[in-house]
């Protein structure tokens, strides 16, 4: 009799371990999609987070250029700009005359330096 007694003791334990472990199971099985989800939000708030960081400094930037701005509005135009009535060209008078001076100048310089080359030739060779 007690041996009957422990066996359907037994046998009621080991219903309620497989009772008690398939509830586990089906614990840990929920459990894995809340960490899955719980993963995919924290994610997304710290995505939303940086979005946020970004957005933050560029406002403080565009608050910063527009107050920039407002020291430019303060500038008065005292005169329009007006527009010559005659094209603006090159004057060949002027490009002449200063080709002219500058070629003089340098055929000096030449003529100088030609002269200076020779005498320091005459003189190394009299040295020598």
């Amino acid at each position: 009799m007690e041996e009957a007694e422990l066996n359907c003791s037994q046998k009621l334990l080991e219903n309620k371990i497989n009772t008690i472990s398939s509830q586990v199971d089906n614990l840990q099985s929920r459990l894995a999609e809340k960490s899955v989800v719980e993963e995919r939000l924290s994610n997304r708030v710290n995505m939303l987070r940086n979005n946020y960081e970004v957005l933050t400094r560029k406002y403080q930037e565009t608050k910063m250029s527009s107050s920039a701005k407002i020291g430019e509005a303060n500038i008065m135009v005292l005169s329009e700009a007006v527009q010559p009535e005659a094209p603006v060209a090159p004057k060949k008078k002027l490009n002449v005359a200063v080709a002219g001076v500058l070629g003089l100048m340098i055929s000096v310089f030449i003529v100088f330096f030609r002269e200076f080359w020779r005498n320091s030739a005459l003189d190394n060779e009299e040295s020598s």
